[in-house]
This record gives structure tokens, C-alpha cells and sequence, in this order.
């Protein structure tokens, strides 16, 4: 009798677990109203209810003990705040930004178009120049008649309504000749751009490349802040002859500045150039290009303008002397005069055809000092 009661005793205490050893959590050891508490390892009944815990939370444990975490539930136009657990919603503040991320709520604020970037301030800055609202492709000129982006190469139709001279004006077609109906003394254009034997170099042999439009690519196309014409990569400059002794290819560019010598350059100009520098150590390396000794010619049909100009740079005062090869012209209309720079808000270009004794050359006047002397090759 006394072994009966004694197993009698102990039937209680064995009904209460799942197991004589207990139970481990998630191995399915309990009942399906109980649940193995982590702690005890014994089966528990399962009076906590998840969806219930987590009807107010989006995130951190649900309270029930079983190690399980809140389902992030907000809405598409909240946030899980993942201090309090709780949704908060989000408003977008784009304001002048039209472009990238917000920076409230990181959403979208908008994407560029072709030929632009998105900048840190959420605004799209063209890549190359700008035309009436419209960013140009590399080596595109804006044409001031039809307000579009045109390549300059290609955008002469022969009737003048594109902007570019009409049939028997001095322009140069693809292949480096003249076309039918130029004006040019019966002179052709060799393959390298220069005048046949006998021409003596006369006025309005255009060489190809001279004088073009072009556009600088990389981070070594400014030094301090300042356009460097011979640094970095020159689009649009690939037809301009490149063996000139001392002479270094150059793209010029608009840029004014309380700092830097300004220069008016609409939407590039293609040269060759050498300068020299005299005056502060420090500053003088950024004005230093090309062999200025060395280079004593230019390209046959093109003009070589000399020039020495004093400058502040910094508060420091230097000496520039530099000779530059550029394009040759008869009249205004070979000097992309219908153009606008997009640098100065789309002003109309001061480019002209200059006459220096007799020697005619497209630029823009205000890069020239009153001492600037002109010779055609």
C-alpha cells in the first residue's frame, strides 16, 4: 500500500510538462495552446496573443516570450521610428529641388533629362552648355536663330535659314575644301588643312578646326577654380593640325571672375597657343603653356595673334605673353556671329571678324590688350 500511495503522489507533477526533460522553444515540444517558456523549459499555456502585442508596434519584441519580433506594418506613407516602435508618417519637403532624393523622407524629387546631372542641391546643371532651356550634347553650339542645339559640322544646310552662311559664302564643307560657289581665289584646301602650292596664304582660307566650337571633359580642365585651355580633355578640337613646334592645342572658354583675368570664349574656341608667364612663383605655373620661344608659325591660312597682358591673379600681380593660332575670315559671317554664350545668361557672342593691318581673324575683342599685333601664315 504504501508504493501505491506514493505513485499516486507523483502523477500530478508529471502531467504538468510536455516531456520528463522539458522542452526546447521551437521544436514544436508543447501543445498547440501552450508554448515552451525559454527560460524554465517547461510548456506554458499560451495566453499571449502576437497580433494582439503588435497591433501598436512596428518593430522590437512582441512581449510574449517567445524571442519573436513585431512585422514593420506602416503604411507605404509612414516610417517605423525604431526608438518607440511606433509608425510616423513622412512628408516629402522637395521644395526647390527637382532632382535626387529628398532629404526628409529620401523620395524621389525627380530625374534630369539627357545631357545633364543631378547636383548636391537637387538641381540639374547641364553637362556641356545650355540653350534656351535645353542641355546640348558634347561639341553642340546654341544657334541664336533657331534657339536649338546644333553640331556645328554639320548644321550648314547652303540656304542660310540654319544658321550657318548660304552657297557662295566662304564656309568649308566636311572633306576640308571649299564648296561650289566660294570665293576663294581658285586656292583649294589640301587634306592637312593648308593651301596649295601658289595661294601665298591669302585671307579667307579657313582651316578646319580653328576657331570651332568645344567643350573641356575631366577634373583638369580648371586650375583653382580658373579654365585651364590646354588641361584636361578637348571635345570638339579634333580637326585642328597638331604639329605646330611649341604650340599646344587649347580650348578657350568664357569665365569672369573678381579673381582671374576674365576671357569671352561663347561655347568654345579651338586654338593653338604657347604662353609665358612673368611674376609670382605660385601663380605664374597656371599661365605657363606650350613653348612660347619655339613656336614661330601658325597653320598656312590662319593668323597668329601676339599679345602681353598684366593681370591680378589673387592679389598678385603677373605678366602673360602669349602667341595664339586662330581662325582666318573675310566677313562677320564666318565667325559663328549668331551665337549665344550660355555662360553669360545666353548674351549674344561679341565674336567678329577683327582686321589688324589688313590681317582679317575671328574672335571676340574684349580677350585682346590695345598692343596685340596680328600676322596671317
Amino acid at each position: 500500500m504504501r508504493k501505491l500511495s506514493i505513485l499516486v503522489v507523483l502523477l500530478p507533477f508529471v502531467s504538468f510538462g510536455c516531456k520528463d526533460n522539458g522542452c526546447e522553444p521551437g521544436q514544436g515540444d508543447c501543445g498547440a495552446d501552450e508554448y515552451c517558456d525559454p527560460t524554465t523549459k517547461q510548456c506554458m499555456p499560451n495566453t499571449c496573443n502576437h497580433a494582439e502585442k503588435c497591433a501598436n508596434r512596428c518593430c522590437g519584441d512582441d512581449g510574449c516570450g517567445t524571442g519573436t519580433d513585431c512585422e514593420d506594418n506602416c503604411e507605404s506613407s509612414a516610417t517605423c521610428n525604431t526608438i518607440t516602435c511606433t509608425c510616423q508618417s513622412c512628408t516629402p519637403e522637395c521644395g526647390e529641388r527637382v532632382c535626387g532624393l529628398d532629404p526628409v523622407c529620401g523620395n524621389s524629387c525627380g530625374t534630369c533629362g539627357a545631357n545633364s546631372t543631378c547636383s548636391q542641391l537637387g538641381l540639374c546643371e547641364c553637362d556641356f552648355i545650355e540653350c534656351y532651356g535645353v542641355c546640348c550634347a558634347s561639341g553642340y553650339i546654341c544657334n541664336n536663330v533657331t534657339s536649338q542645339c546644333e553640331d556645328p559640322v554639320v548644321s550648314d544646310g547652303g540656304d542660310g535659314s540654319d544658321g550657318g552662311p548660304e552657297d557662295g559664302d566662304h564656309d568649308t564643307p566636311p572633306d576640308g575644301g571649299p564648296d561650289d560657289g566660294d570665293q576663294q581665289n581658285g586656292d583649294d584646301l589640301l587634306p592637312d588643312g593648308g593651301p596649295d602650292a601658289g595661294d601665298g596664304g591669302d585671307q579667307g582660307v579657313v582651316i578646319e578646326g580653328l576657331g570651332s566650337a568645344c567643350t573641356c571633359e575631366g577634373v583638369e580642365c580648371d586650375q583653382f577654380g580658373f579654365p585651364d585651355p590646354a588641361g584636361g580633355t578637348i571635345v570638339g578640337c579634333d580637326d585642328v593640325p597638331t604639329n605646330i613646334s611649341g604650340a599646344a592645342l587649347a580650348c578657350w572658354r568664357t569665365f569672369e571672375s573678381d579673381m582671374f583675368p576674365n576671357t569671352y570664349y561663347a561655347n568654345g574656341y579651338c586654338s593653338l597657343m604657347a604662353s609665358l608667364c612673368d611674376g609670382v612663383p605660385f601663380v605664374c605655373p597656371m599661365f605657363t603653356i606650350g613653348d612660347y620661344d619655339n613656336m614661330t608659325t601658325c597653320p598656312a591660312g590662319s593668323v597668329m595673334i601676339t599679345d602681353s597682358q598684366v593681370f591680378e591673379v589673387m592679389e598678385a600681380q603677373v605678366t602673360v605673353d602669349t602667341k595664339i593660332c586662330v581662325a582666318s575670315c573675310d566677313s562677320s559671317d564666318d565667325c559663328r556671329i549668331e551665337e549665344v554664350d550660355p555662360v553669360l545668361g545666353n548674351e549674344p557672342t561679341q565674336y567678329d571678324c577683327l582686321d589688324y593691318d589688313g590681317v582679317k581673324f575671328c574672335y571676340d575683342p574684349r580677350n585682346l590688350s590695345e598692343e596685340y599685333t596680328a600676322t596671317a601664315f
